[in-house]
């Protein structure tokens, strides 16, 4: 199992409850992120993802190349097409299901160890285990979070809404990392998404609400924020 229920979370609080929320989501201090170069970064997914993904996977990545331009958009609509887009292809072919939820399991354990590099590492043997899952994937785009590898882990997090789109902490996830990566309007519109699909938009308010008054990045904040008079704002 490994996450609590998708719809009552958000981002990687969000994601997984207490079991993958990185530091940054629980107010807690982090150092700020070492930006890895971006060829290295997708170089480094590639391999644990990218080239494990069956052909179904992989067209299901191409359809997210577009959502940066989606969520630039800020239109609903838009982000419904898209969604539908993604859930009108083929699923993904299964991997070995028994052995990534056993490397998941362990993965989690490592986080709650607060043992990053090793849930990291064995997030990425679970996802090439099963590229089709999707939980086990934004698990790994969680770990990387942890470990404050934001640009792997935006690759980790696309790979991960590719899988699953209407998952609401993908969304979240999603939103957090471009955040952090400094990519404001992104970020909001990301975060509305997680909102809107969210079974407990309620709480995830409420999320959203601690973060905008107590998290570290005044850019996480700032998002927070735009992202709270927006959902005001559509009442």
């Amino acid at each position: 199992s490994g996450r609590v229920e998708e719809d009552a979370s958000v981002a990687s609080e969000f994601a997984a409850g207490a079991q993958t929320t990185p530091a940054v989501a629980t107010g807690q201090p982090v150092e700020a992120p070492a930006m890895p170069p971006e060829a290295e970064s997708a170089a480094s997914t590639s391999a644990s993802i990218g080239d494990s993904a069956s052909g179904e996977r992989e067209g299901r990545l191409a359809v997210v190349g577009s959502l940066s331009e989606v969520l630039a958009a800020a239109d609903p609509a838009r982000v419904d097409s898209f969604i539908g887009e993604i859930e009108s292809l083929a699923p993904a072919t299964p991997g070995n299901r028994a052995e990534a939820r056993r490397l998941n399991e362990a993965g989690l354990a490592a986080l709650r160890a607060t043992r990053i590099d090793e849930a990291v590492s064995l997030f990425e043997s679970a996802v090439a285990a099963d590229p089709s899952d999707p939980e086990v994937a934004g698990n790994f785009a969680d770990s990387l979070m942890r470990a404050g590898r934001w640009s792997e882990a935006l690759r980790a997090a696309e790979a991960s809404l590719a899988l699953g789109p209407t998952r609401p902490s993908a969304w979240g996830s999603l939103g957090l990392i471009y955040a952090k990566l400094d990519r404001g309007e992104l970020a909001v519109a990301s975060l509305v998404t997680s909102h809107r699909l969210s079974k407990d938009p309620a709480r995830t308010e409420r999320v959203f609400a601690n973060l905008a008054a107590n998290d570290d990045d005044p850019k996480v904040r700032m998002a927070m924020q735009e992202v709270l008079q927006r959902i005001g704002g559509a009442r």
